[in-house]
Parts: structure tokens; sequence; C-alpha cells
């Protein structure tokens, strides 16, 4: 089984051809749980819908909003994707490839403070 790390970087290769998140973008969480931070942003079509709340319940994994912005023309929201590694790595999919959110790696420094 590979490391968190190297598995969600992965995971965004695939999804969007880009570099791979950086190393402490992905850390270990709780108890075993693999822990992803990244930053959605989201389309204007799709900034009414509460699909931060969706990937969690569908995907059985805590959200933790650390920073957000939200207007009518463009949201974008911080957070921290803790659960299954398997379960962030396909929350993660369903959230580009359903719903059309872009994904970014967030480094450590963003959320801390």
């Amino acid at each position: 089984m590979l490391p968190a790390a190297i598995a969600a970087g992965l995971v965004y290769l695939r999804m969007n051809g880009r570099r791979p998140p950086a190393r402490s973008a992905c850390a270990p969480g709780v108890g075993g749980m693999a822990k992803l931070r990244v930053k959605f942003t989201f389309p204007p079509e799709r900034i009414q819908e509460p699909i931060i709340w969706e990937v969690g319940k569908r995907f059985d994994l805590i959200t933790n909003i650390r920073r957000a912005d939200v207007t009518a023309e463009v949201a974008w929201a911080v957070l921290e994707l803790e659960g299954d590694q398997k379960d962030i790595d396909d929350g993660v999919r369903w959230v580009t490839e359903e719903k059309g959110i872009r994904v970014d790696p967030v480094e450590d420094s963003i959320i801390e403070g």
C-alpha cells in the first residue's frame, strides 16, 4: 500500500494532470486516519449547493473548513479532509468529476494560526 502522501499525489496527477501536492499537504490524522489539506474553488452554478457537507456525508469524511470566501460570483474554501485514504481519494474524485469543483493542494502555512 502506498503512503498517504504518495497516493494523494497520484490522485491529483490522474485528475488534474498537474504536480502532486507538497508532502506537507498530506499528513496522518487522528487514530491512523489520513488527512488532506485542499482548496475547493466553486464555479458560480455550484455556489448554492452544500458540496462540502455532501462530500463528508457521502464518503464518511470529517470536513474542517479553515478559511473561506463566498460571493454571488465566486467561492472558495480551504479545508482539511480526514478519513480513510480511499474515502478521501474517492471524495476528491467525486468533487472534481461529478461536481466540477477545482481542487488544489494547500501548504501548512496557509491554514496555521
